[in-house]
């Protein structure tokens, strides 16, 4: 059985322990893990920034930001704060897994089985509907670059990620949102479109009346959602089910209210045109809105 690709740093200083790191990781996870490499504390917290990861590996001892200092700094950022950690270190700190819950530290030199399983627990903790879902947040923001690209013939790129906080509105004058159920759990995502892409996009499809327009947009927004969903199958072997896909224009209304009662993560994508907000809703932190 295939399962989706997972995401892993591994910050470590000395050379020849990350590549081991690395390709025992390889060795016992296929094709199914794409492993990102750190040489200290410094570079591993400049990877934070734009991947959302299901696991991260990390050395204690590090030049210019050790390992104690970059876990503070992953548990700080809004896309990866969640993610499961594991220290892999010749000076183990017990105080480390009784601070952060579900922490694994293994002891150099580790046993390559030991690694696997721990490993294999640590991305069990990252379940979808318990950190925002990196994968599907990971194929979302892919997918709306390359559409862009593909449409708008235009210069594309992620602005930093931030947080979103409960009720705080969600960015774009058009937010289109979807539930995406999965074997391992749920999450919701969400497209938010400022006015002035919608005009670009609606120019490049020819549309010049206010129902071509919408029919223009329902459309991108539809290939988008369903491009995410096509590349989480190709890697994981299981077709994500769509649910509950909504569309606001109106920001009074008690059903987009609901979803702006919920906290997430905003990652915007800037165009010529103005900007696409990728959007994870996390609608276990949701609160009660008054009818």
């Amino acid at each position: 059985m295939n399962h989706s690709r997972k995401w892993v740093l591994v910050a470590e200083d000395d050379q020849d322990v990350r590549e081991l790191i690395k390709s025992d990781l390889e060795i016992a996870f296929d094709s199914t893990v794409k492993v990102i490499e750190a040489r200290d504390g410094i570079e591993a917290s400049s990877k934070l920034g734009y991947q959302a990861f299901d696991c991260i590996l990390t050395d204690l001892q590090m030049p210019r930001r050790n390992g104690t200092q970059f876990i503070e700094w992953v548990k700080k950022h809004p896309i990866n704060q969640n993610t499961p950690i594991i220290v892999v270190t010749g000076f183990p700190d017990p105080e480390l897994e009784a601070r952060y819950y579900g922490m694994k530290i293994l002891e150099k030199p580790y046993q390559r089985e030991d690694l696997f399983q721990a490993v294999k627990t640590q991305f069990k903790l990252g379940k979808l509907n318990e950190r925002l879902g990196a994968e599907v947040l990971n194929n979302l923001i892919a997918s709306c670059q390359s559409f862009l690209v593909k449409i708008l013939k235009d210069n594309v790129g992620m602005e930093k990620p931030y947080v979103k906080q409960s009720g705080e509105e969600l960015p774009g004058d058009l937010i289109s949102c979807l539930k995406i159920k999965t074997q391992t759990g749920s999450c919701r995502i969400g497209i938010g479109v400022d006015d002035t892409v919608i005009d670009a996009l609606s120019k490049a499809a020819g549309a010049s009346d206010e129902n071509s327009r919408s029919k223009v947009l329902d459309s991108a927004l539809n290939l988008i959602f369903q491009q995410t969903c096509k590349v989480f199958a190709d890697t994981s072997g299981y077709q994500p089910l769509l649910e509950d896909r909504m569309v606001f224009t109106d920001k009074t209304t008690f059903a987009y209210n609901e979803i702006k009662s919920a906290s997430g993560i905003i990652i915007p994508i800037k165009t010529d045109f103005g900007r696409v907000y990728a959007q994870a809703i996390n609608e276990r932190s949701k609160r009660r809105v008054a009818a």
